[in-house]
């Protein structure tokens, strides 16, 4: 989906702000440039209020000195929303439609929340305010653009059916000159390996289905699959 993030002003973890006084605490400022600029003040910086500030730099110099991040206000154009999933092997692409044409977490009156996105390239050292439910999705962003190929073991399978053995093959090979087996026999005889071959079974598959049983579970240092198991025909 296309995702817009808006500026909503300023949080701490717990309070909203959208602005802040320069000066010291006296004139309830809540900075001093000196403090935050040091020596590197410059025309710019010296005595400028907030809003006077020209670049980013210089805002996040004064939110490092406050404690306040800056926060983001998400927004989604529900027509770009899809769904990307690999099922079976097969990969497929949809409209995200959880119910009244939209992901659930959209849905009119959902309560907004707002989250860190650390670990997400590009959404780091901000809070952005969402429906509650749509950072678990976020957390899942796929980037068609840029991808990578990983293989990751998610679990084991176990093929089970009834077979039919047949020996087709002796386990004699060439000849062999001996007293032949059966009791009350006697003298030699010449064993001759007529099939010209090692010993060898033909097995035939039942009649009935066999079943591939799945085993979901494979906990890795990075991530944990959810566990379960299931079963299907072949």
């Amino acid at each position: 989906m296309d995702v817009t993030l808006e500026p909503a002003g300023f949080y701490n973890g717990s309070d909203h702000r959208y602005y802040f006084m320069e000066g010291d605490n006296g004139d309830n400022g809540d900075y001093v440039n000196e403090d935050v600029f040091g020596t590197s003040a410059t025309e710019t910086t010296s005595g400028a209020m907030f809003h006077e500030l020209t670049t980013d730099e210089q805002i996040d110099a004064v939110l490092a000195r406050v404690g306040y991040k800056r926060l983001y206000q998400f927004t989604y154009d529900p027509a770009t929303a899809k769904r990307y999933q690999t099922y079976n092997g097969n990969f497929t692409e949809s409209s995200w439609n959880d119910g009244n044409g939209l992901p659930k977490w959209a849905e009119p009156g959902n309560a907004q929340r707002i989250y860190t996105f650390d670990d997400l390239v590009g959404w780091q050292d901000m809070y952005i305010r969402m429906p509650e439910g749509a950072e678990e999705d976020v957390f899942q962003v796929v980037d068609l653009e840029n991808t990578t190929e990983v293989e990751i073991p998610v679990g084991t399978y176990v093929d089970t059916t009834v077979a039919h053995f047949t020996q087709d093959r002796s386990y004699l090979e060439n000849t062999y000159d001996g007293e032949p087996y059966w009791a009350g026999s006697d003298g030699e005889i010449l064993y001759d390996d007529d099939d010209d071959s090692a010993r060898r079974w033909s097995v035939t598959p039942d009649s009935g289905d066999g079943v591939r049983t799945y085993s979901i579970g494979v906990v890795t240092d990075d991530e944990t699959i959810a566990k379960g198991s299931y079963a299907l025909s072949f």
